[in-house]
């Protein structure tokens, strides 16, 4: 099969090499210096030699099948001649062996305690590709050597100890592991913030000058974390936090990644008076899709309840679109004070509306006010006094539903 990716991927890669018979002591033409570098380096020996177009010939290393735990390493040509029609007696000449599955045909040959796996074709041109040759070689994946010196010109910082407040930082207490070499020498990058696809996760990375990989396992055992073996890692029971280890150049190497960050929905600010809002953001702060039948948000002066109350089909709901958390007929909010304060006052921001107007709902107390009926409206609740509160969202309707953005609850000391 022709590796289309590989192909893409080296567009800008592609470079002329002298090759042909410029390496003394040697009969017939051999691959230039450079690329002999380059496959004893990536394969751990050189391929056999084809007299690639030297004005076309690409050749690399690409490191996307990661994840698969090999390394890919290629070299072509956009050439009319088929260079490789018998490529494969080359091969086996070389000592590899030909495999037919149901991936294809193709050549393996064990290198240094891995199987090296050898494709190889010639294409016709198409829409996207010129005329040519292609050799790609599955590969160990290739790390730069790791020194102390590029450690620390990478950014670690040596510290005496197994960094235990910095992996808690990343883990947290629901997945903290255990010291690892306790009291020897640690490079350490981090703790930093990760953006990733699904969520941001704080990782920190870790090195030190020994193999200390049965310790660790050990410990990760010991704390309820599984190797997975399609992932060549470490989970957590849940999979929320993932750490990996490896071995290089005498170095154990420790990446650990937290679990997913929960947007804070809560927010509180102390005003002049005295008094505290309570804020409670539902936008970007919520999974879109998620529903609360009966859930409770706390923070440290009040806490909010969202309940399906009184409906029998629908729970308040957060939606994305629209960044609103849908209150449907009959759904309650309930607001309760911490212990020793009372609630003054509720500001409600009402982002969407259907079926209904931004001001159909009552509370238990206080006077419910509103700027307007359609959305975006705001919505006070003023004269509160009281350590409880519940909101009733369209109490007497049969269908609708208020979306509401945001809700800020003023509380202060019980007179």
């Amino acid at each position: 099969m022709k590796n289309n990716a590989i192909k893409l991927l080296t567009v800008g890669l592609i470079a002329p090499l002298m090759i042909g018979c410029n390496n003394k002591g040697k009969t017939g033409p051999t691959w230039s210096s450079d690329i002999v570098e380059e496959m004893e380096l990536y394969l751990g020996e050189v391929l056999p030699f084809v007299e690639l177009n030297e004005e076309t010939i690409y050749h690399g290393y690409d490191n996307s099948n990661e994840g698969y735990g090999v390394g890919t390493y290629y070299i072509g040509d956009d050439n009319d001649a088929n260079l490789v029609a018998d490529y494969g007696t080359k091969l086996e000449e070389a000592g590899w062996s030909l495999v037919q599955d149901d991936e294809g045909e193709y050549y393996t040959k064990e290198v240094n305690d891995f199987e090296l796996s050898c494709f190889f074709d010639w294409y016709e041109a198409s829409d996207e590709y010129a005329a040519g040759n292609e050799i790609v070689v599955y590969c160990p994946v290739y790390v730069e050597p790791v020194t102390e010196e590029a450690l620390l010109a990478a950014g670690y910082t040596k510290v005496n100890g197994w960094p235990a407040s910095d992996v808690l930082e990343v883990l947290t207490d629901a997945y903290n592991i255990g010291a690892v070499n306790a009291t020897g020498e640690w490079f350490v990058s981090g703790p930093q913030l990760i953006e990733g696809n699904y969520g941001d996760y704080y990782g920190i990375f870790l090195a030190t000058h020994s193999d200390v990989t049965e310790e660790l396992i050990e410990t990760l055992e010991d704390n309820g974390y599984y190797y997975d073996e399609d992932y060549l890692a470490y989970f957590s029971s849940d999979d929320e936090a993932e750490i990996d280890v490896s071995l290089n150049n005498g170095f154990t190497l420790i990446d650990i990644y937290g679990p997913y960050l929960v947007p804070d929905v809560t927010n509180e600010t102390t005003n002049a008076d005295g008094s505290i809002d309570v804020s409670f953001t539902f936008a970007s702060a919520l999974t879109d899709g998620t529903s609360y039948a009966n859930e409770t948000i706390e923070s440290t002066s009040a806490s909010l309840n969202i309940s399906k109350g009184n409906n029998d089909n629908n729970a308040p709901t957060y939606y994305s679109n629209g960044d609103t958390l849908r209150c449907y007929y009959k759904n309650t909010l309930t607001i309760t004070a911490a212990t020793g304060l009372t609630i003054n006052s509720v500001t409600i921001e009402v982002g969407s509306v259907k079926n209904q107007t931004a001001n159909n709902m009552t509370a238990s107390s206080g006077t419910l006010t509103s700027t307007g009926t359609t959305a975006p409206a705001t919505v006070t609740i003023s004269g509160v006094n009281a350590s409880t509160l519940t909101i009733n969202i369209a109490p007497e309707a049969t269908k609708g539903n208020i979306g509401i953005s945001s809700i800020t609850v003023n509380v202060s000391s019980a007179q």
